[in-house]
Order: C-alpha cells, then sequence, then structure tokens
C-alpha cells in the first residue's frame, strides 16, 4: 500500500473521531440545557427546544426525579 493511501486512510479515520466528538459534545450540552429547562417546561417543548427525542427528554426528566432527596 502506498504511503499517501495509508495517510489519507488515517487522515479519513481521524475526521471521523473529531466528528465523532463533536456530536457527543453537542449531545451533552443539548441534555444540560434539557435539565434547566425542565424546571420550566414541559417535556414536549424541551424536546422541540433541545433538539432531543421526547423519550430521552422524559427519561432525563425521571432520572432527575430519582436523584431528588424526599420532601420532608
Amino acid at each position: 500500500m502506498k504511503m499517501n493511501k495509508v495517510f489519507r486512510l488515517r487522515v479519513e479515520d481521524l475526521e471521523q473521531e473529531k466528528e465523532k466528538a463533536v456530536k457527543q459534545a453537542e449531545k451533552q450540552k443539548a441534555i444540560e440545557i434539557a435539565k434547566n429547562l425542565l424546571d420550566v417546561l414541559p417535556i414536549h417543548e424541551v424536546a422541540k427546544r433541545t433538539g432531543l427525542t421526547v423519550a430521552e427528554v422524559a427519561d432525563l426528566a425521571k432520572e432527575m426525579d430519582q436523584n431528588q432527596p424526599p420532601v420532608q
């Protein structure tokens, strides 16, 4: 295999890894925004504003409810 082809394949791999990392960072940011919005907006509205699915936001809301200390 020629060195140029090896180099090009490696560059493509790095670009794919970078794209994956960027998408993961964007998803994490959307989740953080959703957590803040869930206090003031319904689940479907949070999904619409963050780009997350309704199911993802509902799961996040459920997770947040489970992590809340009991009210005394």
